[in-house]
């Protein structure tokens, strides 16, 4: 004999709907954040740092393209420890980079958001490898920070937006 089906409640159906809602809304900010416009200005590390120096209200806190080879810089001390990272121009072909800090920025890497979310991570775009002495194009923010890459003085530099860990960065615990 076959039990009468409950009817689906409007409390059910009304909490269902809110979770749908909300999982969409959750995935569409995940796609900004995560997911910078690719139109806009191309720049070079040292084109950037010279317009931030001389104008840095116009340029703290913006996102902008640039392009550059990241390089891990090192201290002469025994054993060598690694002293940051920089940005700078892309060289000659065949010529060595540049890491002359007048030319270029140092560098930082956001915490890709929501990554950490199995569901999420699966239906986000794969954060960007950092590979160390290869020109790519990145997306970043600038802002002004104290480092030892601009020698213990305040400075300007470039947070990457959506970037994988950095080879050898050490874990946060």
């Amino acid at each position: 004999m076959l039990r009468p089906r409950r009817p689906t409640s409007r409390r059910t159906v009304l909490i269902v709907a809110c979770a749908i809602i909300l999982a969409l809304i959750v995935a569409l900010f995940a796609s900004f954040l995560v997911a910078p416009k690719k139109e806009g200005a191309l720049y070079l590390p040292s084109e950037l740092r010279a317009d931030v120096t001389n104008n840095p209200s116009k340029w703290i806190g913006r996102t902008v393209r640039v392009r550059g080879m990241p390089i891990e810089l090192w201290t002469t001390s025994q054993p060598p420890t690694s002293a940051g990272y920089m940005l700078v121009d892309p060289p000659a072909p065949g010529a060595p980079p540049d890491p002359s800090t007048s030319q270029a920025l140092p560098l930082r890497r956001q915490q890709p958001p929501l990554y950490h979310l199995p569901f999420l991570s699966a239906l986000l775009p794969r954060p960007q490898q950092v590979i160390w002495g290869i020109t790519a194009v990145f997306d970043a923010q600038v802002q002004s920070w104290h480092s030892t890459a601009c020698g213990g003085t305040s400075c300007y530099g470039l947070v990457l937006i959506n970037t994988a860990p950095f080879p050898n960065e050490p874990v946060p615990h």
